[in-house]
């Protein structure tokens, strides 16, 4: 039976116990005065269920007895004065699960004038929604991750943000009434860009959702300046030095990572190689691969246990611009980004070949 077949029944009787009673009927001796709904799906440990009333005429007194279907104990839900267009939520107790009540009304206006009316109704509660995404699941390059959850979800969606808060894509996936505990795949599309936070909703098929917020790490460029003798890529030990600055900053920046919000992602260090315009644009190129890979492996040597990645750009990304075969110190230099993804295209990486060092 539908809430409309209920409510036409309740105020047929409350219609004819007035009539055998000779009273006269007044506007506030229906069961629709007390302006009832039923806040029947909830979250665990969220909010209760409750029946909500917002009645259109005053109410001295009010005394609900809800008796579950199960046959379980009878709650006594009571309410004082109520003004007319007030709110006023009737809470009660609920383990997880479905249940069916019959709920007893009665009221007392402030005319004094009594009724007593009854209904049916099903109220849900659900167990927490939690959702876990690992570091080996989140693929920044691929632009999709993976996730489980602990109930069945019928969906998910992720927001993409870059830096300073700019959106940068999103996406979403439809998974019907996915399992829990297995795992679920979402991919999204976006601009090419760093990506700085990653905001995903998993929802249940409740419509209640749970967020997890995944936070790439990202530090901003380092520039050194190492000196390599003419057409070495060898290491000098004078610039031990300099790359053990750079050793301090590149573990400084993993345990900033380790220690940040969120699902914390592995971190790569990319090392990118320069040199000026003396010599040919190929030369050149093969010859910053090598230093880049050099210096990638000096870190390695030192205890760097996180994947690194090199290349060299030769010629073709220059600090300061300049002529054919001129010698510049400033061209001469190595870039280091710490990064949970590989590097976006840019001015200073204008490739993105980059090489693994086994």
């Amino acid at each position: 039976m539908g809430d409309s077949q209920r409510w036409r029944r309740a105020g047929f009787w409350v219609l004819l116990v007035s009539l055998l009673l000779g009273e006269s009927l007044v506007w506030a001796s229906q069961p629709e005065d007390l302006g009832i709904s039923v806040r029947d799906k909830v979250q665990q440990g969220k909010e209760k269920p409750a029946i909500l009333l917002q009645p259109r005429v005053n109410v001295k007194k009010l005394v609900v007895r809800l008796k579950g279907t199960d046959g379980g104990k009878t709650q006594v839900l009571e309410a004082g004065r109520l003004r007319k267009g007030s709110k006023k939520a009737l809470s009660f107790h609920q383990s997880a699960g479905r249940q069916e009540y019959e709920a007893m009304f009665e009221v007392t206006w402030s005319s004094g004038k009594t009724a007593e009316f009854g209904f049916t109704f099903a109220a849900m509660v659900v167990g927490p929604l939690e959702v876990r995404v690992s570091e080996k699941h989140v693929d920044l390059d691929g632009r999709k991750l993976k996730f489980t959850s602990t109930r069945d979800v019928r969906g998910a969606e992720i927001q993409v943000f870059g830096e300073g808060g700019r959106a940068l894509g999103n996406g979403r996936v439809d998974l019907g009434r996915g399992a829990a505990g297995a795992l679920h795949e979402i991919a999204w599309t976006q601009a090419d860009a760093s990506v700085r936070r990653l905001e995903l909703k998993v929802y249940d098929p409740e419509g209640f959702w749970k967020g997890v917020e995944v936070r790439p790490f990202f530090v901003e460029p380092r520039e050194d300046q190492i000196f390599f003798k003419t057409g070495s890529h060898a290491v000098e030990s004078s610039e031990s030095g300099k790359l053990g600055e750079t050793l301090t900053w590149i573990r400084k920046g993993i345990s900033a990572a380790k220690n940040q919000a969120g699902v914390a992602l592995g971190m790569r260090l990319y090392v990118g190689g320069y040199t000026d315009t003396v010599g040919s644009s190929e030369s050149n190129r093969s010859l910053s691969m090598n230093r880049a890979k050099s210096i990638a492996s000096y870190f390695r040597r030192q205890g760097l246990k996180i994947d690194i990645y090199y290349q060299g750009f030769g010629e073709d990304a220059l600090a300061v611009s300049t002529p054919d075969n001129t010698d510049n110190k400033k061209n001469r230099r190595t870039v280091y980004v710490l990064s949970s993804q590989v590097p976006p295209r840019s001015k200073i990486f204008p490739r993105t070949q980059w090489r693994k060092l086994p």
